[in-house]
């Protein structure tokens, strides 16, 4: 049997023009058709080659499975991310110099001007870039030859500038871009295969863009699909507080801050930043006056150092001034609020100082053994040293608005029962500053008699216990209890005696119990009088 080569030399030795693609045609139906062995045989190594590079192709083309199927965050201090995306380019399909073909198809080889059996196919490097995968639909690569060279699938857009091939495919999967260009007998051939994948989609939204120092905000995040999202701050500390709710607080510093989300998939990343504007605080300088002699007559001018738009002051949650100045104040501490921006507060504490305050105070000690004569003890003070320290205090003591004496300190002698008002003035030197303390001083004559034992035996001595007052008291109470605090017998009239009995039926027994008198004289004076007695039966 005659190979293919004779055949071929027989059939074309009359023909002096290139012969049709008929003639072809009609060789090959006589040409003898190789049994499948032969022909198995003598393409064995392009077998061997393609069972060995199939598996190799799906494992690097198949998408990435083992990503867990639902969203997982990853929260970082910093976006370390360095995708970078192709740039938005204007594509058309209205490019006729471009041959096209069907996705599902494969690309047709097409005819040269002059059919040679002796054609050369050559393997060029056009592209100058490997089979890639690009995040998204867009690419540019390299290309410095004519349009009309390149084969490309009907779903991708075309466009050319800068020596660059601008790719746009309408749909993601892997496209293969030709390169043919014929040249005699040589046919310069390239290829390249480009997989566009699915950049994670999703939304961010935050709670405010515009806060004040110290103050949180809230991020959500709403994603599609099996996503892994990564959150950094630069100046803020992050918390997630359900699936897509998140809480940004401890913001450190002043100005435009900035907070990354990044998305990933099996093999694509995508990243949306958030800016967040933090509202300086202002920068106070308070200048005060002093309260001077206790007139009410401090003062307080707030201003701010930078420019930070201040609304309003408020001392004490009461005074409010839109200047931050304040008049007269007594001496004490004030709580500060500062309304700034958008209704942001800053806090703080001010003293207004005393200048020449003065406090006069004095106790009275009544005297062991006359209950009518007083000492009268001073404690003023002059800004907030004792009167001892500071020679420029005088003083007048006075008993129901009459001088009696200009000593420091005094004692003295009451002579009728009665109310009297005792009041001492404290002036400064040479100044009108003065200042005055008083208290009442009730005397009376009458006294309280308790006895300290009795005995309710039935002798008609000492039977009862009973209290003697030798004046008018009002509002009288005694209450009698055993050593184990337990109430024995209580009454409110002085002329009732206890007779010894437990609430008038048992006889209390013999031993220590604690009573306790109160009561009121003519003048109103409290009285009030606790004692022991001792209950004795034989």
């Amino acid at each position: 049997m005659s190979d293919f080569d004779n055949i071929l030399k027989q059939k074309l030795e009359n023909y002096t023009d290139i012969p049709s693609e008929k003639v072809f045609k009609n060789i090959r139906k006589n040409y003898p058709r190789k049994t499948f062995w032969e022909f198995l045989n003598l393409n064995k190594y392009y077998f061997i080659a393609a069972i060995t590079i199939i598996p190799i192709a799906v494992y690097f083309l198949l998408p990435d499975k083992t990503v867990e199927e639902k969203n997982t965050v990853i929260i970082e201090s910093q976006n370390k991310s360095n995708i970078i995306y192709p740039k938005e380019n204007n594509f058309s399909k209205n490019n006729t110099s471009i041959q096209k073909y069907e996705d599902t198809k494969p690309a047709v080889i097409p005819k040269t001007e002059k059919q040679n059996l002796d054609i050369v196919y050559v393997k060029s490097n056009v592209f100058n870039v490997h089979d890639t995968l690009i995040c998204g639909k867009e690419i540019s690569i390299n290309y410095n030859d004519k349009n009309d060279y390149l084969i490309i699938p009907e779903s991708i857009y075309v466009t050319f500038s800068n020596n660059k091939l601008n790719l746009k495919s309408e749909k993601f999967g892997n496209y293969k871009i030709i390169y043919q260009k014929t040249d005699s007998d040589i046919v310069y051939r390239d290829t390249l295969i480009i997989r566009f994948n699915e950049i994670p989609e999703f939304n961010v939204s935050l709670s405010h863009d515009k806060i004040c120092e110290g103050q949180e905000i809230n991020l959500k995040i709403i994603g599609k699909g099996t996503q892994i999202f990564t959150i950094s701050g630069d100046d803020c500390s992050i918390k997630q507080t359900d699936n897509s709710n998140y809480k940004l607080y401890n913001f450190h510093n002043s100005g435009t801050t900035q907070v990354k989300i990044t998305s990933t998939n099996s093999i694509c990343k995508n990243t949306i930043i958030k800016e967040i504007e933090v509202v300086q605080k202002p920068k106070l300088k308070i200048a005060s006056s002093p309260n001077f002699c206790s007139g009410s007559n401090g003062k307080l001018i707030i201003t701010t150092e930078n420019s930070t738009q201040i609304k309003s002051f408020v001392l004490n949650n009461v005074y409010e001034s839109r200047t931050g100045i304040f008049s007269n104040l007594n001496s004490g501490i004030y709580t500060l609020k500062v309304n700034y921006a958008n209704n942001c507060y800053l806090h703080d504490t001010i003293l207004i100082k005393d200048s020449l305050y003065i406090n006069p105070f004095f106790i009275a000690e009544k005297d062991l053994l006359n209950n009518k004569k007083y000492f009268f003890r001073n404690y003023s003070k002059l800004d907030d040293s004792g009167y001892e320290k500071k020679e420029e205090l005088q003083f007048i003591w006075k008993i129901n608005g009459q001088n009696v004496s200009k000593e420091d300190n005094f004692d003295y002698e009451f002579l009728n029962d009665g109310k009297y008002t005792v009041e001492l003035v404290a002036a400064v030197k040479g100044t009108k500053c003065s200042s005055s303390y008083s208290i009442d001083i009730l005397i009376s004559s009458n006294t309280l008699k308790v006895p300290n034992i009795f005995t309710p035996n039935g002798d008609g001595i000492g039977d009862e216990f009973k209290v003697f007052y030798d004046g008018e008291i009002f509002n009288y109470s005694i209450i009698i209890m055993n050593r184990f605090g337990e109430i024995v017998w209580t009454n409110n009239d002085i002329n009732n005696g206890w007779d010894g009995k437990i609430n008038g039926i048992n006889e209390a027994s013999e031993g220590l119990y604690y009573y306790i008198i109160r009561g009121e004289d003519k003048y109103g004076v409290k009285i009030e009088q606790k004692g022991a007695l001792q209950l004795v039966r034989n």
